[in-house]
């Protein structure tokens, strides 16, 4: 007979749980990696709880994504290495993107019918071995003779200055090797996308399925709010080995061992988590005890999980579709803005992009980029807390992302209205940048990729760089750095001062435009925790908008859309606004190092619009989800239901010949969680009911009558 003493929650101290196992598929069984069971003794798998899955999942996601930054803040030194372009540099660091957004609905696909967690695993590894492809290029390069030996000088962008050669630089010729070099980039960024991919659709889906709905949003948003912060410790790493001389390598290996050791860690979690396991045959005794046995099978009706059916359903969803494309629009802007946000602040407040992230000179930016991310990981989870502290409706989570779209839309819109009334750049014409005539002896075209501006002393005007103005050493005074000598000044084109002068760092406009700029920097950073804070709930709404067999594909449809559409024609729609405004093309004829005023107005309002198309499409959202529920009724503990209810079991003939009606207990020690697994039916023990059971036929109308009073009673 059933007692109550006979059944206890997973985190009970007891050492024995008892339910009926009967309903539990065999290929749902696992221990995470069966081919090395040695590595996986009994002991072990009592570890195999959420909380310490998301432990791990969290420092996988930190790996990831300083894997990913470091990558991106390297890129660029390599690229000077090796010769290639600019305008291949820039489509390489979007390669993961793309690639991304071609593979992977295939990874969601497979990896969700097969094992999720081992794809998960296996893809990371895979992206740890990548990294160490790194040495092929370097040690070929190195040890050959198709190489050339430069001397590199510093930046000093001054006129007619002597540049004492500081650091050597191993530079390849034009050849077979650089072939090599560009192979390996393309598959560190493959990689990185495949396991990205997995990651997302995999990872998140895996964690909504094996905890607590109550408890989802929370490990969700923890999780997706560390992979942003990550981006800073990969700029970081790349920052401190960048400063040594041919040290870009290094960061690889050490990255691609952690990755390889997170990838086996979480490779050895089961396919589901035992708790979740141990819970579906608890909730089984219930359902069949309060006769909720064919209730609970209508709804939980398993569709074709093949391919093309999944697809078809995601395709037909309006909710997802309309989701979809919103969240294109949002990050076509939101992305290509963050691209060219340097350019919009050289444009509109003449400030250099001397150095990026911890290499940039200038305090105020520095101070922002570093908070940045952390202020979007607080909103991020403070978002989480309140989804499982709440429990909102659908809708208030709909027009919560409605809002916050709305109010980063009004943002982009004072972009174009905080410009100062800077002056112009002395030998600016008509949109256009001609060299000043004071300057022309000094060949500045050769340094003239960085925009520098300087501001001559005591007689005004704002020059593109040192060069330009004509200054031929540096002169510190109280650690001040002035240029000197300097044979420009006055205001406009073709003006010469008879006698040297000084010039200091900056536009002569600064002070005009600080108030500008730094309502500017808070506005960015309010953005970011408002977008933060939208994204999560976008998540949740997109995770139960569809079969809990279709999450993974679900998150890989929008990562499809967001891969191809964001990265490539909304990239291309905004390098067309560059190139019509530039002022001052680079040397290579693809960068521009100076736009025009105009510049930072067309992508604040280009932006804007992008942002407000997609908040119309959230707001189509606020009124088809009102059948989406984000929490249900099956979140409430099952061992509050009343336990006498557990008596009625043997007198339901349904569950009597599904095997349920004398049932079956099975023992499952947390000693030996995988082996009792596998042998889940260890004892049965017989009642002997007092009353008359039901007939078959007693059972099916009660059945029926209780259902017709639920639906008329929830209408």
């Amino acid at each position: 007979m059933i007692r109550p003493t006979s059944l206890y929650r997973s985190d009970s101290d007891r050492r024995e749980f008892s339910a009926p196992a009967s309903n539990i598929r065999q290929d749902t069984i696992d221990c995470g990696i069966t081919a090395i069971p040695c590595c996986l003794p009994s002991y072990f798998q009592r570890f195999a709880t959420p909380k310490i899955f998301i432990f791990f999942f969290i420092i996988l996601g930190i790996v990831q994504g300083s894997t990913q930054a470091y990558f991106a803040s390297t890129v660029r030194y390599v690229g000077e290495i090796f010769n290639y372009s600019n305008e291949f540099i820039d489509w390489l660091l979007i390669a993961n993107e793309i690639f991304q957004g071609v593979f992977v609905l295939i990874v969601a696909h497979w990896g969700n019918k097969i094992n999720r967690i081992a794809w998960l695993g296996g893809l990371t590894c895979l992206q740890g071995c990548s990294c160490f492809l790194v040495f092929i290029p370097y040690l070929e390069h190195l040890n050959s003779g198709n190489q050339t030996q430069i001397l590199t000088a510093p930046s000093s962008n001054l006129c007619d200055l002597p540049k004492p050669f500081s650091k050597l630089e191993i530079v390849a010729d034009d050849g077979e090797y650089c072939w090599i070099t560009l192979v390996v980039l393309f598959i560190l960024q493959l990689f990185i996308a495949l396991a990205n991919s997995s990651f997302f659709t995999h990872g998140f889906s895996y964690i909504d399925d094996n905890v607590e709905q109550i408890n989802s949003p929370v490990y969700i948003a923890s999780a997706l709010s560390v992979k942003m912060t990550s981006l800073q410790f990969g700029s970081f790493m790349a920052w401190s080995f960048l400063n040594r001389e041919r040290s870009w390598w290094i960061g690889y290996p050490i990255l691609g061992s952690l990755l390889i050791l997170m990838g086996t860690i979480i490779a050895t979690f089961p396919k589901k988590l035992m708790n979740t396991l141990l819970k579906q045959t608890a909730a089984s005794i219930f359902d069949i005890a309060t006769r909720n046995t064919v209730e609970r099978q209508i709804s939980e009706i398993t569709p074709k999980t093949d391919f093309f059916p999944t697809f078809r359903r995601l395709v037909t969803n309006k909710i997802i579709i309309i989701n979809a494309i919103a969240t294109v629009l949002l990050e076509m802007g939101i992305k290509n803005f963050a691209w060219y946000e340097d350019k919009f602040m050289e444009a509109q407040y003449y400030l250099p992009i001397v150095g990026k992230g911890f290499q940039d000179p200038w305090t105020s930016r520095l101070v922002i980029t570093i908070l940045k991310p952390p202020i979007m990981t607080l909103a991020m989870l403070v978002t989480g807390l309140i989804l499982a502290k709440v429990r909102p409706r659908t809708k208030c989570v709909a027009i919560w992302c409605v809002l916050t779209t709305l109010m980063v839309v009004g943002f982009c819109l004072s972009y174009g209205f905080m410009d100062c009334k800077k002056d112009k750049i002395t030998g600016e014409f008509k949109e256009k940048f001609l060299a000043p005539y004071c300057s022309s002896s000094c060949n500045c075209m050769e340094n003239s990729n960085v925009f520098e501006p300087v501001c001559i002393q005591g007689y005004g005007g704002t020059y593109y760089s040192p060069c330009y103005a004509g200054c031929k050493n540096i002169t510190y005074i109280n650690d001040v750095k002035l240029y000197s000598n300097c044979s420009c000044g006055g205001s406009y084109y073709g003006n010469v001062i008879p006698r040297p002068t000084l010039a200091s760092e900056g536009a002569c406009n600064n002070a005009k435009c600080a108030i500008h700029y730094k309502m500017f920097q808070a506005f960015t950073v309010i953005s970011s925790a408002l977008l933060g804070s939208g994204y999560v709930a976008n998540f949740f709404i997109n995770l139960r908008a569809v079969y809990h067999t279709d999450k993974a594909m679900a998150i890989g449809f929008e990562l499809f859309l967001t891969g191809i559409l964001v990265h490539v024609p909304g990239k291309i729609l905004y390098k067309f606004v560059s190139d019509v405004t530039c002022q001052f093309s680079h040397k290579d004829g693809y960068s521009c190092s100076l736009h025009s005023e105009k510049f930072g107005d067309i992508i604040s309002y280009l932006t804007a619009g992008l942002l407000l198309a997609s908040a119309i499409f959230d707001i189509v959202i606020v009124f088809i989800c009102q059948n989406v529920e984000l929490f249900t009724d099956d979140d409430d503990d099952s061992s509050s239901l009343p336990m006498q209810q557990m008596s009625r079991l043997a007198h339901i003939p349904e569950a009597r010949d599904s095997g349920f009606a004398t049932p079956a207990r099975a023992s499952v020690r947390s000693s030996n969680i995988g082996s009792a697994a596998s042998t889940l039916v260890q004892s049965i023990e017989y009642s002997t009911p007092e009353e008359q059971p039901l007939t078959r036929e007693q059972h099916q109308r009660n059945v029926v009558s209780e259902l017709k009073a639920r639906r008329s009673t929830n209408v």
